[in-house]
């Protein structure tokens, strides 16, 4: 052992003297031909020169190569593209010497510390998040180079277009290096113009509004909305071509999106020229096919395409999914539709034939990610809804790209698709960069509900990189304190089922009936998907709820339910979204519905069902947007006992404009001192609204709108008899109409009403001027 020890430090000594005295090109294709030649063949043994810190078995294991066994030039050269993809190696260098094949390799040293300069924008720790290289880690030219270009896409993504990154290596001894990335962030380019040219059937404001891009202007730096960005520009093309193509304009096609940089204002003019082609509506469909033995009628139950409505190209796309997933249910994971769209120009209508095809077999060889420092793989790759051994789907895997971006992990990914082991294999590659997920807020708020309020929030989206959600927040206000921390779960074992609970303690001021409550407790809800657009929930809560800090001023109703109950209710929820756009709603509609039952333990014990309909129809271009909103709800008391104040139903404020919170419905109001909101269990409520521009600047996001609203508050359990007598709990309509004004602030969408209630109830509480954060339903 001895002597073979010596020969091999003797040969390692020589062949250090020889190769490593030479500079070794940075490419493993470099080896000249006669090299390569002279190398191959057999060798009894691979000795390993120049390492100082990695063993010489970590080196011949990246080579891949074996003593005693053949080995080409081939096998040489891949070899060194293992041992340079290691990045352990500044160079390497493979030869024959004395029967013997070494590998002769100069190490790269180790990263001592990473470093950002110059950057302000972009804090360390979001660039740390970015960059590959890490200390303690071997310094790689390839990985830095890559490092530097993700650094540079970042400011791209934040339309920093003038960005230089220069990495800096500061050598040490010992084998080790600094690396610096001096970063000059310059400054941000904005979109100073948007032009759109060949529109006949819609107006310029109207396809601004389908796209994300906009314009420089008064408050567009508060939203970032006109940064310029290359890929967003693109994305708006495509958006104006979605918008023609859902309303009946198959052939359009938006041929440019040039942008022009002006030198002299620091920004980008957009160009983007339409060609409408003719609109249509739809004719007839049909299912065929040349696949022999196969019924191709049996698919055309698969879908719904009525003729005479307007061409729809999300219509066309649902059913090609429907007939694709009936053929995989039915064994035939390659049986492919591809539609044909048969244009009537005498009638204006167009058929579409769905062609029934095999396409060529595919499977899924593996699905490749990288770049997800954070995000662990699993989060990522349970977005497809295709694994390994599966039939290849462009389709889903186009899907499967778009639900990664909405994750809004990522400031940067791309989807791509490479050939496998063998051309019936394909693999998945998926390439991200981390974004920063984390929110840390505080701030102030006012609504005349509930008047002024201090907040403070701590929330996360991608929590230990598993893709769940945390929020802690305290909110301290005139009418309500609360501390509250929820965790959710969106995929629950993997699956399209989302889990989560919340926990909380609330502090209400209820100066509309003289008292005050405390609640705390916790709920548990779990969520999944019945179809597209139908979702429901299922929860379940335990609430210890306590009314106190009555007065002598209070009604005795209300002081009949003064102290502690605890709420023990299992709830579930309904509801179908059809609408073209969840946050910039101009067609379509949204359901919901939902019920709870207490008395699962606790004190109480009752149902209560609640049910929501909301309808939106766009005018004039969708500039005027009218929404209708029909709302009610039903409480039943099971155990004999009159309902609880907290459990019945209250309306005014900002869901029943013109009345104060509680300001219609069944009242204890004796003339004098007692003057209190008591609630119903029953309620129902129509609103129609009509919101439109102003003429005001379109950056202001200042709109106007009117309004009306009816319904009414009432019932209560038994014959209450209050401070003023029997209580009046009968129904009796109340309305009022009004003008809004809502406007799109960076604190949120902020709605100012004013109201006329022209049909109101003696004793009701009214109330002209309402201000609130619009929510979504």
């Amino acid at each position: 052992m001895s002597a073979i020890l010596r020969e091999k430090n003797l040969l390692k000594g020589l062949i250090t003297s020889i190769f490593l005295g030479a500079s070794t090109a940075a490419t493993f294709t470099a080896i000249p031909e006669p090299a390569l030649a002279q190398a191959s063949g057999r060798f009894s043994s691979i000795l390993v020169a120049g390492n100082q810190a990695i063993p010489d078995e970590t080196v011949i294991s990246f080579s891949g190569l074996q003593p005693g066994t053949s080995i080409s030039a081939d096998d040489i050269n891949e070899a060194l593209r293992r041992l340079y993809a290691s990045g352990l190696f500044a160079s390497v260098d493979i030869r024959a010497a004395a029967g013997r094949l070494v590998i002769a390799v100069v190490e790269n040293p180790t990263i001592g510390i990473v470093n950002f300069e110059g950057n302000r924008d972009l804090s360390d720790s979001d660039l740390a998040a970015i960059v590959s290289s890490q200390a303690r880690h071997p310094l790689n030219t390839a990985t830095i180079e890559a490092d530097a270009r993700r650094i540079t896409n970042a400011y791209l993504a934040r339309s920093q277009y003038a960005a230089e990154v220069t990495p800096t290596i500061i050598n040490l001894p010992d084998g080790r290096a600094n690396l610096v990335f001096q970063v000059s962030e310059g400054r941000t380019d904005h979109i100073e113009s948007i032009n759109i040219v060949g529109n006949r059937h819609y107006t310029d404001r109207r396809l601004r509004r389908a796209m994300g891009g906009a314009e420089s202007g008064f408050l567009n730096i508060l939203y970032n909305s006109d940064n310029f960005n290359a890929e967003a520009a693109n994305a708006d093309r495509q958006a104006l071509e979605n918008f023609y193509r859902e309303r009946g304009f198959p052939d359009v096609v938006v041929t440019s999106g040039v942008s022009e940089f002006a030198l002299d204002r620091n920004g980008f003019f957009l160009t983007y020229t339409v060609q409408e082609g003719g609109r249509f509506d739809f004719g007839q469909a049909s299912v065929t096919t040349e696949i022999e033995g196969l019924d191709a009628q049996s698919f055309a139950r698969e879908f719904r395409i009525r003729s005479g409505h307007r061409y729809q190209a999300s219509k066309v796309n649902d059913a090609v999914d429907a007939i694709e997933l009936e053929a995989a249910r039915r064994g035939m994971p390659f049986l492919r539709a591809v539609p044909r769209l048969i244009k009537n120009e005498a009638d204006g209508t167009v058929d579409v034939e769905f062609q029934l095809v095999n396409s060529r077999r595919i499977y899924v060889e593996r699905i490749d990610i990288r770049g997800n420092s954070e995000t662990l793989d699993r989060v990522i790759r349970r977005e497809f809804d295709m694994a390994e051994g599966d039939a290849f789907n462009a389709r889903k895997m186009r899907e499967a790209e778009a639900a990664i971006r909405a994750l809004r992990f990522f400031s940067g990914m791309s989807v791509s698709v490479r050939q496998g082991s063998s051309p019936d294999k394909a693999i998945i590659e998926v390439d991200v960069q981390d974004a920063s997920t984390g929110q840390f807020s505080f701030g102030a708020a006012y609504s005349t509900d509930n008047g002024f309020s201090g907040t403070f929030s701590v929330k996360e989206r991608n929590f230990l990189g598993r893709g769940q959600r945390f929020d802690l927040s305290i909110n301290y206000g005139e009418k309500n304190k609360v501390i509250s921390f929820g965790f959710t779960e969106p995929h629950l074992f993997d699956r399209d089922l989302s889990a989560g609970f919340d926990i909380y303690f609330r502090r209400s001021d209820r100066p509309e009936s003289s008292f005050q409550t405390t609640d705390y407790g916790f709920n548990v809800d779990l969520g999944f998907p019945l179809s597209d657009r139908t979702s429901m929930t299922l929860g379940y809560e335990l609430v210890s709820e306590k009314i106190r800090d009555t007065t002598a001023d209070t009604s005795p109703i209300i002081v009949a339910d003064l102290g502690t109950e605890l709420r023990s209710a299992v709830s579930f929820g309904l509801v179908y979204d059809h609408r073209d756009n969840p946050i910039q709603t101009a067609n379509g509609y949204i359901l919901r519905f939902g019920a709870s039952y207490a008395g699962l333990g606790g004190s109480t014990n009752y149902v209560k069902a609640t049910g929501r309909a909301k309808g939106y129809i766009g005018l004039f271009d969708d500039a005027v947007i009218l929404t209708a909103d029909i709302e009610g709800g039903a409480l039943f008391s099971l155990d004999g006992d009159p309902s609880r104040i907290t459990d019945r139903f209250f309306l005014g404020g900002t869901s029943f404009r013109g009345f104060a919170v509680g300001g219609l419905g069944p009242r204890d109001n004796d003339g004098l001192n007692v003057n209190d909101s008591l609630g119903g269990n029953y309620f129902a409520v129509a609103r129609l609204d009509a919101s439109f521009p102003i003429g005001l600047p379109r950056d202001l996001g200042i709109r106007g709108g009117i309004f009306v609203d009816a319904g009414s508050v009432w019932g209560m359990d038994g014959s209450p008899v209050g401070a003023s007598g029997a209580i009046d709990t009968s129904m009796q309509l109340r309305a009022s109409a009004g003008v809004a004004l809502y406007w799109d602030t960076p604190l949120g969408p902020l709605v100012f009403n004013w109201a006329n209630p022209f049909l109101k109830v003696t004793g009701d509480e009214t109330q002209t001027f309402t201000v609130s954060v619009q929510t979504s339903f």
